[in-house]
Parts: structure tokens; C-alpha cells; sequence
């Protein structure tokens, strides 16, 4: 949803349902606030956990039954946070 680079890493359980995304942030800067469209979630809540961040929890929109998007803190460069649906 956010333009910028970055390599998005979505992890699925046996039954198809998203567990986690991790986004890398393939620039040399900060990527300011992003958004991410998470299909067919394990769950409705959210929460972030990044390389120099602390855990914590994050609103998300619900588009549908199975789309939500999630709004994730900065990603520092070349770094990861991954968003984890709980």
C-alpha cells in the first residue's frame, strides 16, 4: 500500500492463514509510517516487533472478512519489523 522499496515476507500456517509478514526495508533511510494489506489473517490483532523498536500493538482497517490493513511504525534502513497477527 505504501510506495517504497522493500522485500515483503509473508508466513502462512498449514490451514492458509497469514501468522506473521515481515517487511525489510531496502533503503538507506527511514521509511516513515507504512502501510500493508494482509490477506486472510490468522487473526483481527496486530502487533509489530522490529530490529530496534519494541513490541507493540498497531490499528488496523478491516476492508473485508479476510483483508485488513495494517499501519506499521518507520522501518529503519536495510532493517526488518515484522507485523504479527495474534
Amino acid at each position: 500500500m505504501t510506495p517504497i522499496q522493500a522485500c515483503i515476507y509473508p508466513a502462512v500456517d498449514e490451514s492458509g492463514k497469514c501468522t506473521a509478514v515481515s517487511v525489510i526495508n531496502c533503503t538507506v533511510g527511514d521509511s516513515g509510517e507504512l502501510k500493508i494489506k494482509i490477506k486472510n489473517p490468522a487473526s483481527g490483532k496486530f502487533v509489530f516487533m522490529g530490529q530496534y523498536l519494541k513490541k507493540q500493538k498497531l490499528t488496523a482497517e478491516k476492508l473485508n472478512e479476510n483483508e485488513y490493513i495494517v499501519t506499521m511504525p518507520s522501518v529503519k534502513g536495510w532493517s526488518v519489523g515484522t507485523v504479527f497477527c495474534e
